[in-house]
């Protein structure tokens, strides 16, 4: 190579490093607020409230150390709740999400009960499906699961890097084959047998992808379509570029695909089965939602694909099926910061509600 062409060789790689750094600063900003909002909601909470002893969140810990940890403080009463961010936000802050408040009143029943709480910030199906089978490896066998569905949740096929080592833990005869994307990737698998340089070469691989996965560039690329274009039209650069009127808001119409509702929905049925050959009683609930708002917060198409298929896994896996779409009136539900109608997160007024229907429950009691 010439003096000449290597001088335009460094240039060229000074400008791509520029435009890769330039693009992680972007990626960066526009992702942080939603990684942030969802590391708050997964956090413990700062204090515990009275009769909550025996209530067991776990938060962003990680669910093997969490299961084994929790199982030698368990009553013999268990209840599990699961789901995603309903369980975790009340949108007025006043008063505590219905997994708290129906620890609360099980505490004071004689004997009390323990009460574990798998809400994650953003779970899908599978995510949550993975967190009740790792549950049960881990010899936790409640007296009963409330499983919290919505089309949000089941309108994703991947499992988070976090939740990657236990959902590879699973034997296939477990989780089945879906066609679901690990975040992040999987490791490769041990082996005494490989020689030291390619143990050290797997080593420094999976360090390269550990420091890779943390870059906001590559969490960026590993988002669904629809969700690159949320974000890149949230960004701050959109803000400067569009149009007020073309900025979006907050809420907005959801519309996934129905191959990935029906798997999803089949994952639910085959984790329900799990749980109950183990005696589990399973109760896979529809979650309240608003739908009667602009712009319509799901798609008539995607519902109609979702719930028919979630409804149909769950029976023929034993378990049982409540919809509860309509429980809450309009009050219950609040507004984004933009001003948008939330139809998803509700008030301790809803929370309250959702906490007198499950304890009056059989599987509560």
């Amino acid at each position: 190579m010439t003096r000449s062409g290597l001088g335009a060789f460094l240039v060229d790689l000074a400008l791509a490093l520029v435009a890769l750094l330039a693009m992680e600063w972007v990626f960066h900003r526009s992702l942080a607020p939603l990684e942030a909002l969802n590391a708050a909601l997964n956090a413990p909470p700062p204090r515990v409230e009275a009769g909550l002893a025996d209530f067991h969140a776990i938060g962003a810990r990680d669910p093997l150390v969490f299961f084994a940890g929790v199982r030698v403080q368990l009553r013999p009463k268990v209840i599990v709740f699961v789901g995603d961010s309903q369980g975790l936000v009340v949108k007025d802050s006043r008063g505590l999400p219905y997994p708290q408040l129906a620890a609360q009143a099980l505490s004071r029943e004689p004997g009390g009960a323990s009460v574990i709480a798998l809400q994650l910030g953003g779970a899908n199906a599978f995510e949550q499906g993975a967190l009740l089978l790792g549950m049960l490896r881990a010899g936790i066998a409640p007296r009963a699961v409330f499983w919290f569905h919505s089309i949000f949740s089941l309108r994703k096929n991947e499992i988070r890097s976090e939740l990657v080592p236990l959902y590879l833990s699973l034997p296939e005869s477990d989780v089945g084959h879906p066609d679901v994307i690990l975040v992040g990737g999987a490791p490769p698998p041990a082996s005494a047998a490989v020689p030291p340089a390619q143990r050290l070469l797997r080593r420094l691989g999976s360090w390269l992808d550990r420091r890779l996965s943390a870059s906001a560039t590559l969490r960026f690329a590993r988002l669904s379509l629809a969700d690159k274009s949320e974000i890149l039209r949230s960004s701050s650069f959109a803000r400067l570029l569009l149009p007020s009127a073309l900025r979006p808001r907050t809420a907005q119409t959801s519309d996934p695909p129905g191959s990935i509702l029906e798997d999803d929905a089949a994952f639910v049925g085959l984790v329900t089965a799990a749980l109950e050959r183990r005696g589990v009683r399973v109760v896979n609930v529809l979650a309240p939602i608003r739908r009667d708002i602009t712009p319509r917060p799901v798609s008539v198409r995607s519902e109609s694909i979702a719930y028919p298929a979630l409804e149909r896994a769950v029976r023929e896996a034993g378990g049982s099926f409540e919809s509860w779409l309509d429980l809450l009136p309009d009050s219950c539900y609040g507004r984004f910061e933009d001003g948008s109608d939330d139809a998803f997160h509700v008030s301790g007024t809803g929370h309250r509600l959702i906490a007198r229907r499950l304890l009056a429950s059989p599987a509560a009691r």
